[in-house]
């Protein structure tokens, strides 16, 4: 009995002496962003993780495919891995992977980008115009002109020397802000695209004017070379900067403008008058000169041309275009004038319109200020388009005119005068009325040019 009894415990002994306890075998897993993005000057990125069932004397591996511009700064098994990235000077993104392991049983791999090298420039000066739909296929449609440089011009206006001027020819939702209201035109927040096809579309930097130029010693763009179109190119604008990249010749450049993108408004002035307001006008001290033109327009009535001006030159100026009712000048001019518009058939009683001329002349009737006296400049002019003028003849031998009009900005233009007039003869044919008398005016669309 006693012998069976050691025999029993002599196998239980055995069998526990047998049985091994089974450790758990090591999990590492990665707690940050498993894809990296690295800007282009590089830097250290931390890589964190976790690590359960640690197992004595072994280390965390990490293995880089790109060790030429990738290495570890810190592997500690505190759950953060630091790599340090080399700056680039690629002009594509580079990638490259890492991958870390424990003990060989676990591991976790990181994909990482950097981007390409870009040429930063920070430009501190802002230009450009705003067309409204001028030039866009859509009236809905607004453009730009944006150009950023790090110079902007000199104090006589011209461009710096050495200097580099980028250009955008931007096509935007169009300006809610009328022609006139204010001075600048700030520029749709928004990602703009390069357009290659030149659909000049919302949304869109048109591949056509948009250009960069570098000047030379002397401030001047001496070559061709200088001159390049974009690549490619993406312009992002906010309420408070402007950040645009360019590819030219291969390389991308990244512009940053700091300010209030908003330029010059630079669109047509629909209107010919520069009245804001009704006006007053004053024929104090004023002459009276009447040019027959006899029946020029062939319906059987005379056509007088009454140019009334200060005699010192200084103030108001009135230019009346009026067919009377009178086939001869010797029956008078008497009358209420009424207006009529250059493609209206003339009718006899009427004033024409104030209209500008294709060649840019002011013609038919119109109202002018003069400040200096300088022969045919006017600084103000409206000219007129609705209401009446009565031409009065007196008993003294005087005529009395009395103007009460509007401009095409609804503006009320009056004023009399009365007085006698001297009569300018002998003029067989309208053209040989002195136009000069008249101020020449841009009434052309402005063109874009390539040309900086």
């Amino acid at each position: 009995m006693r012998n069976l009894f050691s025999f029993i415990i002599i196998c239980s002994l055995a069998a526990i002496s047998c049985t091994k306890t089974k450790v758990a075998d090591p999990v590492l897993t990665l707690t940050s962003e498993e894809n990296i993005l690295v800007p282009e000057e590089g830097g250290d990125i931390t890589i964190t993780y976790t690590l359960e069932n640690k197992i004595e004397g072994e280390e965390l591996i990490v293995n880089i495919n790109t060790p030429e511009w990738i290495s570890v700064s810190e592997n500690n098994l505190d759950g953060n891995i630091v790599i340090t990235v080399d700056p680039t000077d690629s002009k594509e993104d580079r990638t490259s992977s890492i991958f870390v392991s424990y003990a060989d049983k676990t591991g976790f791999t990181v994909n990482l980008t950097q981007s390409k090298y870009t040429i930063k420039v920070d430009a501190k000066h802002l230009m450009g115009d705003y067309y409204g739909n001028e030039f866009s296929p859509d009236p809905n449609t607004g453009n730009f002109w944006l150009i950023l440089s790090e110079n902007g011009l000199n104090e006589e206006g011209a461009q710096c020397p050495n200097s580099t001027y980028y250009r955008f020819d931007v096509y935007t939702p169009l300006s809610d802000i009328e022609y006139g209201e204010a001075d600048l035109i700030p520029v749709p927040e928004g990602v703009y695209h390069f357009d290659p096809s030149n659909s000049f579309e919302n949304g869109t930097v048109s591949d056509q004017y948009s250009i960069a130029w570098t000047t030379d010693a002397n401030g001047a763009v001496s070559s061709t070379d200088a001159t390049v179109h974009y690549e490619d190119c993406t312009l992002t604008i906010t309420a408070n900067s402007i950040v645009a990249q360019v590819v030219i010749r291969g390389e991308t450049h990244t512009i940053t403008y700091n300010g209030t993108p908003e330029v010059d408004d630079a669109r047509t002035n629909p209107f010919l008058s520069d009245l804001n307001d009704d006006y007053q006008m004053n024929f104090e001290n004023c002459s009276l000169i009447l040019y027959p033109v006899g029946d020029y327009y062939g319906i059987g009535y005379q056509n007088i041309m009454l140019y009334l001006t200060p005699d010192n030159g200084i103030g108001d100026y009135l230019t009346l275009d009026m067919v009377t009712n009178f086939a001869t000048l010797e029956e008078g001019i008497a009358g209420t004038y009424g207006p009529i518009s250059i493609s209206e058939a003339i009718a006899p009683g009427t004033f024409l319109s104030g209209f500008a001329s294709e060649d840019g002349y002011a013609q038919g009737s119109w109202w002018y200020y003069s400040a200096t006296g300088e022969p045919y400049v006017y600084d103000k002019m409206a000219p007129f388009i609705s209401g009446n003028i009565e031409i009065s003849e007196n008993q003294d031998g005087t005529i009395t005119i009395n103007v009460d009009t509007k401009d095409d900005r609804d503006n009320n233009i009056t004023g009399t005068w009365t007085g006698t007039y001297e009569t300018y003869s002998g003029m067989s044919a309208r053209n040989t009325i002195p136009f000069n008398h008249f101020q020449q005016r841009n009434f052309q669309k402005f063109e874009k040019s390539l040309e900086t």
